[in-house]
C-alpha cells in the first residue's frame, strides 16, 4: 500500500459537532515546539475558512501528549474512550489521531478527510489539545483533542 494511502488508512475519527468559536490565543507555555504547530496547523486552517483560532488547553495538550506516546509504543492509531481526555466543562469534544512523517503531511491527510476535516472545522470548538510524538524510525504521530468549553 502507498505511504499516503497507509496514512488516509491509519486514520480515525469522531464526530463533528455544533457552533461558536474563540478569538486566537498566544502560544501556551508548557508544550512543545511541535504541539504549537500543530495548533497553528488548525488555527491557520480555521482561519482560512472565516472561523476564529483554539486557544490551547495545558491540560488537554498533556493528555493529548501523554495518547500519543501510548500511540508510537503501540505502533497503532485508536481513539481514547469518550470525551477523549477532555477536560472538566467541557460542553463536546472530538479527536483526530494520524501518523506519518512530517506534521504538514498529517495535517494535509486530516484536510483530506470529511470527518476529520469537520473536527478541524467545527465552529463551535472553543479549545484544543495537541500531542506529538516520534518512534525511533521518524514517524510522528499526532492526536488533536477539541473541546467546547461554553456550557
Amino acid at each position: 500500500m502507498s505511504r499516503p494511502r497507509r496514512l488516509l488508512a491509519g486514520l480515525l475519527l469522531t464526530g463533528a459537532l455544533f457552533t461558536v468559536a474563540v478569538p486566537m490565543q498566544p502560544a501556551a507555555a508548557g508544550v512543545t515546539d511541535d504541539q504549537e504547530t500543530v495548533r497553528q496547523l488548525v488555527n491557520r486552517t480555521r482561519g482560512n475558512n472565516s472561523l476564529r483560532g483554539l486557544g490551547m488547553d495545558l491540560t488537554s495538550a498533556e493528555r493529548a501528549q501523554n495518547w500519543a506516546r501510548h500511540l508510537v509504543a503501540c505502533q497503532c492509531l485508536e481513539h481514547r474512550a469518550g470525551p477523549f481526555g477532555a477536560t472538566p466543562g467541557w460542553c463536546a469534544a472530538a479527536e483526530n489521531v494520524g501518523r506519518g512523517w512530517s506534521l504538514a503531511q498529517i495535517h494535509q491527510a486530516f484536510l483530506g478527510s470529511p470527518p476529520h476535516r469537520a473536527n478541524m472545522l467545527t465552529p463551535r470548538f472553543t479549545h484544543i489539545g495537541t500531542g506529538v510524538a516520534r518512534d525511533r524510525g521518524g514517524e510522528i504521530f499526532v492526536v488533536q483533542a477539541y473541546e467546547d468549553k461554553t456550557c
